[in-house]
Formats: structure tokens, sequence, C-alpha cells
């Protein structure tokens, strides 16, 4: 996949240092969808749509959005985002502010807690739906053909951000030693590792 630094997610906004989103989701009867809009204070501006396979709650499209936009700002290197939602229950559930007891919501939390710690800042704001009128026009782009003069990037996801399989960063540096070291030395010349 192509880099996808053009467009926006949910309904929700991200403002940072060098970078802030607005992010929005929705779920109705014609389908789930979200955007996210991206502004930096380089003039840096990038509109994103995603549009869901799979039946979202208004809840979890507000997340993916959410995700959308810290993944977009890591793409671009960005260091510190302030990022901007109207959905007060997930800003209230990132911020530690409220309890969260829905599983679904947990592994959202979980996902945007080991993106958010990749910043050296990083904040989320509530702000009144009035004020993500951006982000809010994002998530309705995949329903609204007068929209269609816009140049905004539409992702399609065909499951939850939580479901699909992450990997574990391995250190490639030939140096810093490893716990498969022994195992690879056993494979290769028949060494085993010595008892401690």
């Amino acid at each position: 996949m192509g880099s996808r630094t053009g467009g926006i997610r949910d309904n929700i906004s991200i403002e940072v240092c060098n970078l802030s989103s607005s992010t929005d989701g929705a779920s109705s009867s014609k389908g789930s969808r979200a955007g996210a809009f991206l502004v930096g204070l380089d003039g840096y501006r990038s509109e994103h749509a995603l549009k869901f396979n799979f039946d979202a709650t208004n809840n979890m499209a507000e997340y993916e959005a959410l995700l959308l936009g810290l993944q977009l700002a890591l793409e671009l290197k960005v260091m510190a985002i302030r990022v901007y939602s109207d959905l007060q229950l997930m800003v209230n559930q990132v911020n530690s502010i409220y309890e969260v007891v829905n599983l679904v919501m947990m592994k959202y939390v979980a996902l945007v807690a080991e993106l958010k710690c990749k910043f050296q800042k990083f904040c989320l704001s509530k702000i009144p739906r009035t004020e993500n009128e951006q982000a809010n026009s994002l998530s309705k782009f995949i329903f609204n053909s007068s929209l269609s003069s816009r140049s905004v990037f539409v992702e399609v996801l065909d499951e939850p951000s939580f479901m699909k399989p992450r990997m574990m960063k391995i250190s490639t540096d030939p140096n810093t030693p490893s716990w498969t070291d022994p195992i690879v030395s056993f494979l290769r010349d028949g060494s085993m590792p010595e008892d401690k």
C-alpha cells in the first residue's frame, strides 16, 4: 500500500506542533464511514475518508478515524500532535478520565495507546460538533457525490483495526544481542546454549 498522507479517515482533527488533526466517524443505514483532516503549521493539508466493509458503531468509526489520523501523522514523521474530536466518550477514554468497560473499546484504546507513545507530544481534545465540520464532511464524503470535486484519499477497511495482525519490531542491528541468537546458532552449527 502506498503513502496515505493525503487524506482523512474519520471526523478527527489533528493539530501538532507541526500538525493537527480532526476526526469524525458515522454509522447509518447506508453504511459506516469516517474522515480525518490533517493540517500542518507549514500549510500542509490532507483529507482522508474511510469506508467500512463491516458493521461499525459510531464509536468504532470515531476510533478508526483517530487511528487513521495518528498513523498518517507517524508516516509524516510528526513528533508532536494535537487531535480534535467531537466524541466526548472517546476523548475521555483515551485520556483515562472514563473507565473503559466495553471489550471492543478496550481494544481500540489499547491501539491508540500504542500509537500515541510514539509521539513526543500528544494531546486529544474535545471540540463541539459545530467546530468539527471539516472532518464531519469527510465522513459523509463516501455517500455524497456532490463532494466528488474534492481531492480526498479514500481507503476501504474490510475489518476493524484491532483485528489486523500486528508485527513485533525486531532489531536488525547485528551488534545487539537477541533472544533468537541461541536458536539460530543451534540451527546453523548445532551449538547448544550454555546453562546458567
